[in-house]
């Protein structure tokens, strides 16, 4: 079994866990919080997934599907690469960098590198972005989507686009071919892949370091690519590390960076908490979760300890949830009540996207205006047309390339066309004012 999903000491997840979050500055009982929450019986059923459980779904969130519901209405002839470059590599992972990590890992640890590959490039294309228990947590968490027939059968039809490594400038990039939507399924789940795979294999570099396998005594630091469990130097002082593991314990495994990951957050949330604000707080966590099992226990955590907290995007953390909350007896209003809304809004995806189809419209509303750049109208257009495929929800402004400001600016101005006031009245039994500017559908 390799590093990423090698099985987790429970009794040592509650120990270690302890001695991160006091070290980021916890209370005891934000601490005692966290305990009773992994010793509680649905953590525990968290805990017993098999790593083949946990990558049975696509690590997707829930802004992915309504952006893929608007292209299933209005991109049907557009197909898209994405591509994934590894740009930095910092900590303790020896002399590697982002072009020779890949060759690297392969030459040092094969068997990691090989689980790497099969669930990038084998894996991935044989889920179903919609699965039976996607749909069921769709039922329950977020009544105001209910994907249409276009959505269900172009993402059963087109599923994940195949996945290539190419060699680019000296530098390997994993790029997914397909349908829109097919593509875009293919980067959260491959984005969580890679850094996962990443962060174990650099701690397994520091800890055989710490050993005395390596040479160089600085590859003991862990790695770290910006991730949740950037555990290592910091994996504690030696005394504690070794009460709390025996001797030939690898103590950069995955329970102690599972137990950094989440000791690091009691501290974060009890941080946030004592703010006393009054904003809602959504979690938008899964492709930089370093493992899967860290981004159900994260979801969960913040559903019983955020102040304010108004739900999760995380589709896979609902799906995989949901069977062990209802397997363990627990009423339908309570697990509504408990995850509280499977919520999302839209990525720059969509409006880059949405340039790159129309960029021609941007220059020549530039031209119309008498400028020599570009005049974003694109952008608003991505929003609009979001808008009209998931007219539902609140709409969300997120501005892209051009900028916040310059987004702003020609949304301000920009007049709402009188076949998207018609589109909505019809659609969704909305008014949008005739004269209404794209700016005042965000207030």
């Amino acid at each position: 079994m390799t590093a990423l999903g090698e099985a987790v000491n429970t009794e040592r997840l509650c120990h270690r866990v302890q001695h991160y979050a006091k070290a980021g500055g916890a209370s005891d009982a934000a601490c005692r919080q966290m305990l009773d929450m992994l010793q509680s019986p649905l953590s525990k059923a968290v805990l017993a997934l098999p790593q083949q459980e946990l990558e049975s779904l696509l690590v997707n969130d829930m802004y992915k599907l309504r952006m893929h519901n608007m292209y299933s209405q209005f991109m049907t002839g557009v197909s898209a690469d994405f591509a994934l470059k590894i740009r930095r590599v910092s900590g303790g992972y020896g002399s590697a960098t982002p072009a020779t990590l890949l060759a690297d890992m392969r030459q040092q640890q094969p068997e990691l590198y090989g689980a790497l590959m099969q669930r990038v490039c084998g894996q991935l294309q044989q889920l179903q972005p919609l699965d039976p228990r996607v749909l069921a947590a769709l039922e329950e968490f977020h009544s105001g989507f209910r994907p249409p027939e276009a959505l269900l059968s172009r993402l059963s039809t087109n599923g994940v686009a195949p996945i290539t490594w190419v060699d680019i400038n000296g530098s390997p990039v994993a790029i997914g071919s397909g349908s829109i939507e097919a593509a875009s399924n293919t980067e959260t789940s491959c984005m969580q892949a890679v850094q996962a795979a990443v962060i174990a294999a650099g701690a397994a570099k520091a800890a055989a370091a710490a050993a005395g396998s390596y040479k160089d005594s600085r590859s003991a630091a862990a790695v770290s690519t910006g991730g949740t469990a950037a555990a290592g130097a910091e994996a504690a002082d030696t005394a504690d590390t070794t009460a709390a593991c025996p001797p030939s314990s690898f103590v950069l495994d995955r329970t102690e960076r599972l137990a950094c990951s989440l000791g690091r957050m009691v501290g974060v949330v009890q941080q946030i908490n004592e703010i006393n604000h009054d904003f809602d707080i959504l979690l938008m966590a899964g492709r930089r979760s370093t493992d899967l099992l860290h981004l159900l226990l994260q979801n969960l955590y913040f559903m019983l300890h955020a102040r304010n907290y108004i739900g999760t995007s995380s589709v896979l953390a609902c799906a995989l949830l949901q069977p062990l909350m209802a397997g363990l007896g627990m009423p339908l209003q309570q697990r509504q009540q408990l995850v509280k809304g499977l919520l999302g809004t839209h990525a720059h995806e969509m409006t880059s996207i949405t340039q790159q189809l129309l960029a021609g419209y941007d220059q020549e509303a530039g031209r119309r205006c008498g400028l020599k750049v570009p005049v974003c109208v694109s952008q608003c257009l991505a929003h609009l047309l979001f808008m009209a495929a998931n007219g539902d929800q609140t709409p969300t402004a997120l501005a892209d390339t051009f900028g916040t400001p310059y987004f702003v600016r020609v949304a301000l101005l920009l007049e709402v066309p009188a076949e998207f006031v018609q589109d909505m009245q019809q659609r969704w039994g909305r008014t949008v004012e005739p004269g209404s500017r794209v700016f005042d559908l965000f207030r």
